[in-house]
C-alpha cells in the first residue's frame, strides 16, 4: 500500500490537485525553516554554554580569592586577640 499510487489524488479535480501541490510546497518551506531554526538554536545554545562556562570559572576563581582573603583576615584576627 505505501508508495503505491491509489489513484485517489489523480481522480480529484485539477483545482484540488493544484491546492494539494501548493500545500506540499508550503510544507516543504515549513520543514526547511524548522530545520534552520533548530540549527540556529543549537548554535546559540553552544555559544551561551561556552560563555556561561567562562563566567562560572571566573565566579569560582573570584569566590576562592574572596574566601582566601576572609580566611586570612579571620586567621590574623584570631592571633591578634590571643
Amino acid at each position: 500500500m505505501i508508495g503505491k499510487p491509489s489513484g485517489l489524488i489523480e481522480s480529484l479535480p485539477k483545482t484540488l490537485r493544484n491546492r494539494l501541490a501548493y500545500l506540499g510546497e508550503l510544507q516543504d518551506q515549513h520543514d526547511e525553516l524548522a530545520e534552520k531554526l533548530h540549527e540556529e538554536q543549537v548554535a546559540l545554545q553552544r555559544k551561551y554554554e561556552k560563555l556561561w562556562g567562562e563566567f562560572l570559572i571566573f565566579q569560582s576563581c573570584f569566590c576562592e580569592s574572596m574566601n582566601a582573603q576572609i580566611n586570612s583576615t579571620a586567621f590574623q584576627a584570631c592571633h591578634v586577640v590571643k
